[in-house]
């Protein structure tokens, strides 16, 4: 890895480090930390939460699909079970305090990936990575506990397809 490689992901780190220090949260740090898994690249405790931080930095940012979370990758597991298997790490490291971990990519969401997202009899409008999030995921980012009953129902294939691909790699360990 070269020192261009990273650079952006320090930046983020002396972002978010500087964030917490602001709000007087911050406790520790941890930076490529080996237990974490591949949540790796920066770890904030605070009083009750840890969030661990993944960053997925590209020269020319380009497009991230729905499969670039679930299909594995250079003799990697998917992305998404990559995270899983992080939480679930913290999760047993640091068991009174609640684990998020943060994907950070300068990819954006494509709009050209329809054939690679699962969808149910009535396909979702628009079919494609961004609306899944911009429909799907941020809702359900902002609830406490997503469950199916917060999933618009043509995301719903969608989404058991992402937690079965979680709940595969929390069985497996990646």
């Amino acid at each position: 890895m070269q020192l261009a490689d990273i650079i952006p992901q320090y930046r983020i780190a002396a972002s978010l480090i500087l964030r917490h220090l602001q709000n007087d949260t911050l406790q520790w740090i941890r930076l490529a930390d080996p237990e974490a898994g591949r949540v790796d690249d920066l770890q904030i405790g605070s009083q009750a939460r840890v969030d661990a931080f993944q960053v997925k930095w590209h020269m020319y940012g380009g497009n991230f699909r729905f499969s670039d979370l679930m299909v594995p990758s250079d003799g990697n597991p998917s992305l998404i079970s990559q995270l899983a298997d992080g939480w679930q790490r913290l999760r047993a490291k640091y068991p009174g305090q609640r684990v998020v971990v943060h994907l950070v990519t300068n990819a954006n969401p494509s709009t050209a990936d329809a054939k690679g997202i699962p969808v149910g009899t009535v396909p979702p409008s628009p079919q494609h990575f961004a609306a899944f999030i911009a429909q799907a995921w941020e809702p359900a980012k902002n609830t406490f506990q997503a469950s199916a009953a917060n999933i618009p129902g043509e995301w719903h294939n969608a989404w058991e397809s992402l937690k079965r691909s979680h709940r595969n790699a929390l069985r497996n360990r990646c």
